[in-house]
């Protein structure tokens, strides 16, 4: 292997690229055996072949690129335990390493997190953001953010949302919104949109966005099929919970008519008693006329 590929996330640091992370992306997408899985496990112990040969510091940052694409590769394996157990066993080699904190962020939000541990993961997001300057308006960490507020929420699963719900939504909208303009052809980033768009209810440019990650999903990575599995996931999320809203949107308008119907009803039947009462009051007056005609 070239190590040299493994060094890209010095870019981050250096020039606040984010080139590095659809690097390593991409060579965890090409992880398709265990021996492959060994090799950087080897490398990220620091034994494997020609290391060496490398400088200290270069063979640092190599081991750390290993343990980058290793918590992608069991991300997107769903290995969540695993990954888990990765990124705490690092914590002593690496927590110096400002992108160290970004991956233990993205393995708290991983596999089936409850609430409390995604809101101190979105902390931990924004103790990124609040250190590292512009991390927001880089494509791979918006993505990583705005998806864990979308987790974050559905976790919640409010009936209502406040105006505060709103604006943290509509800000992680902007987020990915912004990264998908920087790398269009990146299926997650318009999962991610889908999820947030369902979360406010616009369920047309969920779908919209559904259908572009699907189109765009590159079908020669080894996790695709899970890839797909899970956007068709969502995809019926949203069929039912649309459906859902218009039987309840159609249920509600018929009760208003309901009410209406209801409310004329009562409105005609006091309509009804006031001329029963003014038709016997005029009858008593006539009985009385006539009454008083017959008495002379």
């Amino acid at each position: 292997m070239d190590y040299t590929t493994l060094l890209a996330h010095r870019s981050f640091l250096t020039s606040g690229s984010d080139e590095f992370a659809l690097m390593y992306s991409k060579l965890a997408g090409q992880i398709a055996k265990d021996e492959d899985v060994a090799l950087y496990r080897s490398i990220l112990e620091g034994n494997a072949p020609g290391m060496e040969d490398l400088s200290p510091e270069d063979h640092r940052d190599v081991r750390f690129g290993a343990f980058y694409v290793l918590c992608v590769y069991y991300r997107r394996q769903k290995e969540f335990t695993v990954l888990t157990r990765l990124v705490n066993s690092r914590a002593a080699a690496f927590s110096e390493e400002p992108l160290y904190k970004f991956q233990k962020a993205v393995a708290m939000k991983s596999g089936f997190p409850n609430a409390e541990t995604l809101a101190k993961a979105i902390t931990l997001f924004q103790e990124i953001m609040s250190e590292q300057e512009a991390a927001d308006e880089m494509p791979f960490f918006a993505q990583a953010y705005a998806d864990t507020v979308a987790s974050y929420y559905d976790e919640l699963n409010k009936d209502t949302l406040s105006k505060e719900d709103l604006r943290v939504l509509d800000d992680a909208i902007a987020m990915i919104r912004r990264a998908i303009a920087i790398r269009k052809n990146y299926a997650k980033y318009y999962f991610t949109l889908a999820k947030l768009y369902r979360l406010t209810g616009q369920f047309a440019l969920a779908k919209e966005n559904i259908r572009r990650a699907i189109e765009k999903e590159d079908s020669t990575q080894t996790d695709y099929a899970l890839r797909i599995n899970e956007f068709e996931i969502l995809n019926s999320r949203i069929d039912l919970e649309r459906d859902i809203r218009d039987e309840v949107d159609a249920l509600t308008e018929m009760q208003a008519e309901f009410a209406e119907m209801k409310a004329d009803i009562e409105k005609s039947k006091s309509e009804i008693e006031k001329s029963k009462f003014d038709i016997l009051s005029f009858l008593g007056f006539f009985t009385g006329i006539i009454s008083f005609i017959l008495g002379s």
